[in-house]
């Protein structure tokens, strides 16, 4: 099974544009994308909300490893 790419970018972050993370899906056809609303690159005020996605990108990735069949 390939490898998932799971991205998270905020949707106010000046550093790297919204449009790029886009272009990054375009080429990873294996990649998740999760916008975090009014979120800037360094997610200042919103450090919950990247850690819960965080984390549960990362058991979705183990359920699906161990109920996958390759």
């Amino acid at each position: 099974m390939p490898s998932r790419v799971v991205t998270i970018h905020g949707s106010k972050d000046k550093i790297v544009r919204l449009e790029e993370a886009f272009e990054f899906k375009n080429v990873l056809t294996n990649q998740n994308i999760h916008i975090i609303k009014r979120a800037n690159h360094g997610y200042v005020k919103h450090q919950a909300e990247l850690a819960s996605t965080v984390v549960f990108s990362i058991k979705e990735s183990l359920y699906l490893s161990k109920h996958t069949m390759v």
